[in-house]
């Protein structure tokens, strides 16, 4: 009998007894009432909140580069570049920046300029950007990548 008893108290002192045996006369360590206006919905966010929230944290998720072409004036010692902004987000951005990333033949980056482009790109439209100037590009790049590195959601 002693066995028995010692083994029970091991196992309620471990947490191994099913819920319906109450060891010491306590409650299951862990385990609360859950009154009816706590639900599991209470604790998942707002979809639409989130889908915003998503918006503003990753613009360059949401506005994809094409059409790019670009050009180096040696007498201006600038690059001019021209792209299409297509935005797939539901919201409209402003104070968009774009980063050049020049890069050698090889594939090594040279330099890297970020550049603020004008107008707003309203949602699900494109943005056509022309002859955007960028001063002391590296006049050897062989290709640059065009990417969004900022912006900002527009009310």
């Amino acid at each position: 009998m002693l066995l028995k008893a010692s083994g029970i108290l091991l196992l309620c002192g471990a947490g191994l007894i099913p819920h319906g045996i109450l060891c010491h006369g306590a409650p299951p360590a862990g385990f609360a009432a859950v009154s009816g206006s706590q639900s599991r919905t209470a604790h998942r966010p707002d979809p639409q909140a989130q889908l915003l929230e998503y918006y503003r944290r990753y613009p360059d998720r949401y506005i994809l580069v094409s059409n790019q072409t670009w050009n180096y004036d040696y007498v201006a010692r600038a690059a001019f570049h021209s792209f299409t902004l297509r935005n797939t987000a539901g919201v409209g951005y402003c104070d968009i920046e774009v980063s050049f990333n020049y890069q050698a033949a090889s594939g090594k980056s040279m330099q890297t300029q970020v550049v603020k482009v004008q107008g707003i790109l309203e949602a699900y439209q494109k943005l056509d950007v022309r002859r955007v100037k960028v001063k002391g590009a590296p006049e050897r790049a062989d290709t640059v990548l065009v990417s969004v590195a900022r912006a900002t959601v527009c009310r």
